[in-house]
């Protein structure tokens, strides 16, 4: 695990959820940003979970 902009990949994961759903604040969303930024893993893993999210909030939103 990396550490790149003041978070390790860890702590990115732990906050994924929280900044897709645009519930960090101005400063840890910067740090992830900035993480994402620069570890390539984080990022590919981010864009998998954003459209995982994405897909699963399709679903629950449509009708049966």
């Amino acid at each position: 695990m990396r550490t790149v902009g003041g978070l390790s990949c860890g702590e990115v994961l732990e906050r994924l959820s929280d900044y897709l759903d645009g519930e960090l604040g101005p400063d840890e969303r910067a740090k992830v940003d900035a993480h994402l930024a620069e570890c390539d893993v984080c990022e590919r893993f981010g864009g998998r979970f954003a459209k995982v999210v994405s897909g699963l909030k399709g679903a629950v939103g449509s009708d049966p």
